[in-house]
């Protein structure tokens, strides 16, 4: 069954107050369009959906709720955007998902019947095959293109290694709609049927948690001898601290990974200059001993999701991660802040100023510190690395391992 792709030029006519309705579960997607025309981007960024533009009648009509037939499908795409995540993609038949809990282990799947399964599975396998013919090849053939795929080492962490060029790195991909990755079936080109349509290198599990207005309105201060600024009244991540804060963590980012930044210190703590085993300084990095370095931060991303908060070691335990959260949040959506709403812009009552955090499976610590800080479990979801099937791809020559 193939699926039309279509091209939304102005998403927020045709595709914003949709989503909107489907909140919070798209939020993600939501928040990335929201913000389509303030985050860097390349030229070639696009948003698709499984119908065409021309739908916004049926969305702004006398009778607004009726929309596209369900289910359907829309996607925030920028390949150029490697190796970041290049993109984010919602079902309408995520709203309707049904998370359970087993001991540990958490799992989310679609409910729907065997006929609206088969037809999402068309649509996401149209929508792969859109990105991988139409997208994926002109970043191949760019001089943007360069393989990036080795283990990176900074100040003794191991980086994950980046989607090859020929691949695509999936943000906060929904379990259920992961689950049909598996029966897309072969490529079409294939005779032989045993080539899979995509290839999943690498998968990272998480749980989404939720955060309404309520979480995070009121402004909240730091117990004394802790500031959101440094000693120069700055406040959020400087320039000259990136590299410091992204070496402590494992996962590859660049500075167009953030939205914004939110950043906690400790008076008396030592500079960035005074080398301590608790505060080394990263590799190679010039540091200015005049420099004051944080104890603690948050980024958010355009997606509306908190990406990476931490806590130096020794300040842990004092309850500062909750207030990060809540202050990257907070500044986030503020008066003019990049995902700001006007009361004009809420749909039947379900935008509520909804943020996220994507925390792994097995990372016990940082979801205790998400429902600390008000945060509602969600929906088991996962980040994918994979690479649509062109028959000459990096995983059918071996380049590259494949995780399930």
């Amino acid at each position: 069954m193939a699926v039309k792709i279509y091209t939304h030029p102005d998403p927020s006519r045709t595709l914003v107050p949709l989503l909107q309705r489907h909140l919070p579960h798209s939020g993600p997607l939501l928040r990335v369009i929201q913000s389509f025309g303030s985050f860097p981007r390349s030229a070639e960024a696009c948003v698709l959906a499984t119908f065409p533009p021309d739908t916004e009648a049926s969305i702004y009509g006398s009778n607004p709720r009726p929309g596209p037939e369900s289910p359907w499908m829309a996607a925030y795409v920028d390949i150029f955007r490697h190796p970041e995540t290049q993109m984010w993609m919602y079902s309408s038949l995520e709203a309707t998902g049904l998370t359970t809990t087993a001991g540990n282990e958490i799992k989310t799947t679609l409910r729907a019947d065997e006929e609206m399964l088969k037809v999402t599975r068309a649509q996401l396998r149209s929508l792969l095959t859109y990105v991988r013919t139409e997208l994926v090849s002109s970043f191949i053939s760019s001089v943007a293109a360069r393989e990036k795929n080795g283990i990176i080492k900074t100040n003794g962490v191991e980086k994950l290694p980046a989607t090859p060029s020929t691949g695509l790195l999936m943000g906060s991909v929904h379990d259920g709609l992961f689950e049909l990755f598996n029966g897309l079936g072969p490529r079409d080109d294939d005779p032989t049927g045993q080539k899979d349509l995509i290839h999943i290198n690498r998968v990272y599990p998480c749980m989404k948690y939720m955060f309404d207005r309520s979480s995070y309105e009121l402004e909240n201060k730091p117990p004394i001898g802790y500031r959101f600024h440094d000693r120069n009244g700055r406040g959020g991540i400087q320039d000259h601290q990136l590299q410091f804060v992204l070496s402590r963590t494992a996962i590859q980012r660049t500075k167009a990974s953030f939205a914004g930044s939110a950043a906690l210190y400790r008076d008396g703590h030592e500079g960035a200059g005074a080398e301590t085993p608790n505060n080394p300084s990263p590799e190679g990095e010039k540091v200015n001993n005049a420099e004051e370095m944080p104890i603690g931060w948050a980024f958010l991303a355009y997606d509306g999701s908190i990406i990476l908060l931490h806590v130096e070691p020794e300040d842990r335990g004092r309850g500062l991660a909750p207030l990060l959260l809540k202050e990257i949040m907070r500044r986030g959506m503020g008066c003019d802040a990049l995902h700001a709403l006007q009361p004009e812009d809420d749909i039947d009552g379900k935008e509520k100023g909804w943020m996220f955090a994507d925390v792994s499976t097995d990372n016990v610590p940082s979801q205790r510190v998400m429902v600390k800080a008000g945060g509602k479990t969600g929906w088991a979801m996962r980040w994918v690395a994979g690479e649509v099937c062109s028959g000459e791809c990096s995983t059918c020559a071996g380049l590259v391992g494949e995780q399930n």
